[in-house]
């Protein structure tokens, strides 16, 4: 009998109970394709289907939900860690972009393909049988629909493996916005090309524009912001969180500091902001964090 043979059984038969767990109810299914551990996530608001992820080794996939599959990875996007995944703001599914930034590298990058919007259908004439109306006029259009059949050469779901990769590793960022510290966060505002991260402090940016037009922080206070989320109702409303358990409200508007709280936690805090399904006018924010047997806090207003 060797001498491992009774952990090596322990071990398989733990793996195996915890396998079960993983794969029982309510999980639906994974998203595989990374090389190393997932550290972030972002959904696009206006696609339930769609979601980025961003890798311990600097790449970032999007993926298909209702496919499980990849639509495009971008290997290399940054140098380390990625900090924040996020979706621009544009109307049109195909102008949309996702927008990425680096934890060790300091950057911000804003990448777009037409293999984000699968089953893209062009824009028509949008006038009357009497010639009124503009063939430019913007509406919503309906790359919403992953999965459906889209054979174009272009970046759709028709590309093969080979040729999807390709496509992610030739893909070069529209946009590269640099600073001289990390980034551990970022989001973006709901309507306008406007941007906030999370570094030592909270920087507002413009997408046209290479340097922050602002930077917020709480009176001297210069604790590292760990995650940064705008507000979907009061837009220029966003909430940060620090390592010191703090807990801060900014206003974009005035370019200050509304409130701070700390919370009587221990351990690193996130946050997640939203409206109230039962009460439309009612907003709610909340915060979670690392501390073991303590329920995330829920705020309202």
């Amino acid at each position: 009998m060797h001498p491992f043979a009774k952990p090596r059984e322990y071990t398989r038969a733990v793996t195996a109970a915890k396998m079960d767990r993983m794969f029982a109810k309510p999980f639906v299914g994974s998203l595989g394709g990374h090389q190393d551990g997932v550290y972030c996530l972002g959904k696009d608001p206006r696609r339930v289907s769609v979601v980025a992820a961003g890798g311990g080794d600097g790449e970032v996939i999007v993926h298909s939900l209702s496919l499980r599959r990849p639509l495009l990875k971008i290997p290399h996007a940054h140098k380390g860690m990625v900090g924040g995944v996020c979706w621009t703001s544009e109307a049109r599914d195909g102008r949309r972009g996702v927008v990425t930034c680096g934890k060790l590298d300091g950057t911000v990058k804003i990448w777009k393909s037409k293999a984000f919007t699968p089953g893209l259908q062009d824009e028509g004439f949008q006038g009357n049988e009497f010639g009124e109306g503009s063939s430019t006029q913007a509406f919503l259009d309906t790359a919403g629909a992953v999965g459906e059949g889209f054979d174009e050469e272009g970046g759709g779901l028709a590309l093969d493996e080979k040729k999807r990769d390709k496509v992610g590793k030739d893909l070069e960022p529209i946009m590269t916005y640099t600073s001289k510290n990390g980034f551990n966060g970022l989001d973006h505002h709901r309507d306008d090309p406007v941007f906030a991260t999370a570094s030592n402090t909270v920087q507002i940016w413009d997408e046209q524009r290479t340097a922050p037009v602002s930077t917020l922080q709480f009176g001297s206070s210069m604790e590292t912001v760990s995650a940064v989320k705008f507000n979907q109702s009061e837009t220029s409303v966003l909430a940060s969180v620090g390592g010191d358990r703090t807990l801060c409200l900014y206003d974009i508007r005035t370019g200050k500091a509304e409130r701070r709280i700390v919370m009587q936690v221990s351990g690193t805090l996130k946050i997640a902001g939203g409206r109230s399904l039962s009460v439309p006018l009612q907003l709610h924010l909340v915060v979670s964090h690392s501390s073991h047997g303590t329920p995330p806090w829920l705020g309202g207003s």
